[in-house]
């Protein structure tokens, strides 16, 4: 991301010295949001691990940004908070009755983290826009939100006592970065950019749905439910709606001012 801003460092540099505040604490949540979803992975399943952190970074992305002076204005949207809930419950649940014989410690510690991941994701939505009104682009953004992340994981490495044979085969790896990573990414700078934060925090959820889908039909990780699927499908086209619906008044609202 830093290459493809090659050519306009000076302006670029520019907006950086303007903007290092903002820029510090894009940089402190994004790592404390990688490192709650990668040690939430070592205890619990792909599936809980999205399902808790992004439905957690749309819940807390609509408290940061919404004063409660308009929550009476925002039924539909607190409605979408409840639809999000309830599907992170029923996927939780889905866990809990597949590891049933498993069930520790070590499941509450991925939750924890997994909670501290999402809490903490709220806020990367809140200063992407303001970093977006700043003038940076979406591979702006990009470029500067990683770099205490990269620093934290070159001390991590350098101080590690742990002598592990690490072999990889560098095509696999690439193209999974790029498609796992770098695509990803990439695209939710750009719908922040095109939706805004509260809108595109909303749609995150889908993530951990389709995640579910996977863990359940291809691998076969999770116990099938089929009243679990229903229901999960039905608050996915609620949450679709209440979205709509705030994309018509923020319209309304775009066309009045």
């Amino acid at each position: 991301f830093t290459l493809l801003n090659i050519r306009n460092l000076p302006s670029f540099y520019r907006r950086y010295v303007n903007n290092l505040g903002t820029l510090f604490k894009m940089n402190v949540v994004t790592v404390f949001n990688w490192m709650g979803t990668f040690m939430a992975l070592q205890y619990i399943d792909p599936a809980s691990v999205a399902c808790i952190s992004l439905g957690l970074t749309a819940v807390a992305n609509f408290v940061i940004l919404t004063p409660l002076s308009r929550y009476k204005h925002q039924l539909h949207l607190l409605l979408c908070m409840v639809c999000i809930l309830v599907s992170m419950a029923l996927i939780v649940v889905q866990h809990t009755l597949a590891a049933s014989e498993h069930l520790g410690p070590h499941v509450w510690r991925g939750i924890i983290w997994a909670v501290v991941g999402g809490l903490v994701g709220g806020y990367i939505g809140v200063f992407s826009e303001k970093l977006g009104q700043a003038e940076f682009s979406v591979t702006q953004i990009l470029a500067t939100r990683f770099q205490l992340l990269v620093l934290v994981g070159i001390v991590g490495l350098l101080t590690t006592h742990q002598q592990v044979a690490i072999h990889i085969d560098w095509r696999f790896y690439l193209l999974s970065s790029l498609i796992v990573v770098f695509l990803p990414l990439f695209m939710y700078q750009t719908a922040i950019k095109l939706l805004g934060s509260i809108q595109t925090a909303l749609l995150e959820p889908f993530a951990p749905v389709i995640t579910y889908f996977l863990q359940v039909i291809v691998f076969g990780q999770f116990i099938f439910n089929a009243l679990s699927l229903i229901l999960l499908v039905l608050l996915s086209g609620l949450i679709i709606w209440f979205v709509s619906i705030e994309q018509r008044l923020v319209r309304k609202r775009a066309a009045s001012a």
